[in-house]
């Protein structure tokens, strides 16, 4: 679970922040000494809500850091269901974990569940993929679910297309609708396009269409 370190905590109840507080501290620095990189919440400002079992919700603001197993997410502000561990967070997001990043201007989900929508000029990074869209539906760290005004990079690979799905355990990018774009010399078009990440093999389906550069038709 998540462990506070902040020097400007609001509080409804006085005993049990104070002893959390002590706690958490002391475990703070028992990880740091160890070398590791501990869990938490950092803001120039945190207000904390507590319910009668304990810490209910978190709220930070100004550049806020969360710091929960391998994510590390950075906002202008972050409301954390502390029991349930569910986040909302709004303002210049940039989320990276294993061997990917995010830019989006707002995001919900659940940490536990490793399951998140993130909204509004989403930018993913993984490697030499690179993904443009409206929003994203991140589900279980399995499948990525890009939506709205999608714009695809990939080595000499441009694509626009209205949805992409990337099923990360195949490394298998499937989109779909309106597909245009090139890969090098060559222009192509469909309503459905498969890339495969292993073997960078790309199939074109639905009224698809193939140029060779200079030969299309000029």
């Amino acid at each position: 679970m998540i462990r506070i370190r902040t020097d400007n905590i609001i509080l409804r109840k006085y005993f049990l922040p104070v002893l959390l507080i002590l706690v958490l501290l002391f475990t703070t620095a028992s990880v740091l000494a160890a070398g590791e990189e501990p869990e938490g919440l950092w803001a120039d400002r945190i207000t904390s809500f507590f319910a009668d079992n304990g810490v209910d919700l978190l709220i930070a603001e100004g550049n806020a850091l969360l710091v929960y197993e391998d994510y590390h997410i950075k906002a202008d502000y972050i409301e954390y269901d502390y029991p349930g561990e569910s986040i909302e967070i709004k303002g210049n997001i940039s989320l990276s974990v294993g061997d990917y990043f995010l830019r989006a201007k707002s995001l919900s989900g659940n940490l536990n569940e490793k399951s998140f929508v993130a909204r509004d000029e989403v930018y993913f990074q993984a490697d030499d993929l690179k993904i443009n869209s409206i929003s994203l539906e991140m589900k279980n760290e399995g499948l990525f679910i890009f939506t709205g005004n999608v714009l695809l990079l990939y080595k000499e690979i441009q694509v626009q297309a209205d949805s992409l799905n990337y099923e990360r355990e195949q490394d298998l990018l499937v989109l779909e609708g309106n597909i245009n774009g090139q890969n090098g010399d060559l222009k192509l078009s469909g309503e459905r396009m498969e890339l495969d990440l292993n073997s960078e093999k790309i199939k074109l389906q639905g009224r698809a269409e193939l140029l060779f550069g200079d030969k299309g038709g000029e």
